[in-house]
């Protein structure tokens, strides 16, 4: 909730939900960022992720993951990624653990 209030108009923060697969593919194609959001798993993004990158045109944008963990660091996640999908525009990623409104307001800044 905090993320859609104080993300921009220019980008967008996305939740897949079942039957909407036409509409994101169509707000993909209108923005230049695409925020991947996601729980870290044994240091991983879950699969989910790469089937949502691998349904989507991402050519172009740049992606900027964000997730939460227990008690790994994004690193992991984020290098995996970046090998696997090495063609598209990776931005650091961020781990967002008890982030407040102050603090993601601050990070956006820093990535838009």
């Amino acid at each position: 909730a905090v993320i859609n209030r104080v993300l921009p108009r220019k980008s967008l923060f996305l939740r897949k939900s079942a039957g909407t697969a036409r509409m994101e593919q169509a707000v993909a194609a209108n923005f230049d960022y695409v925020f991947i959001g996601y729980p870290i798993w044994w240091d991983l993004a879950p699969r989910a992720v790469n089937t949502f990158i691998e349904s989507h045109d991402l050519s172009g944008k740049i992606l900027i993951p964000f997730a939460t963990s227990g008690g790994s660091t994004i690193d992991g996640s984020v290098r995996a990624l970046r090998e696997t999908y090495p063609a598209l525009k990776w931005q650091k990623g961020r781990l967002l653990n008890g982030a407040n409104e102050k603090k993601v307001k601050a990070w956006l800044e820093e990535v838009l």
